[in-house]
């Protein structure tokens, strides 16, 4: 077995401590169903710029049968949205991503 050396410093001087610091996270639209592989994005409940607190509802969604919230799964500042309204997505696609709102 062989292992790989990896160092952070090219990076932090490429890009900077500040953005090296600021974690993102990837808000993917959940199982939440058995069988389930779809849903339909009908509303947005943030803008982009807007902070969001873990566990609050972030798009409102419907399948064929039930309607569902999709949940923040952390704290931070909306910065981008990957789909629109009355998109259909497929579960466990990445919609959304959330920053932190750490500053070095």
């Amino acid at each position: 077995m062989s292992f790989v050396r990896f160092s952070i410093r090219p990076l932090l001087r490429r890009y900077g401590r500040k953005e090296i610091s600021k974690m993102k996270t990837e808000v993917k639209v959940p199982l939440f169903a058995e069988g389930a592989t779809k849903i339909k994005i009908n509303q947005w409940l943030f803008e982009v710029g807007d902070k969001v607190k873990a566990g609050e509802n972030l798009v409102e969604a419907t399948t064929d049968k039930i309607s569902i919230h999709i949940e923040a799964p952390t704290s931070g500042v909306l910065v981008k949205k990957l789909v629109e309204e009355d998109d259909t997505v497929l579960i466990d696609q990445v919609i959304a991503i959330i920053a932190d709102e750490k500053e070095d």
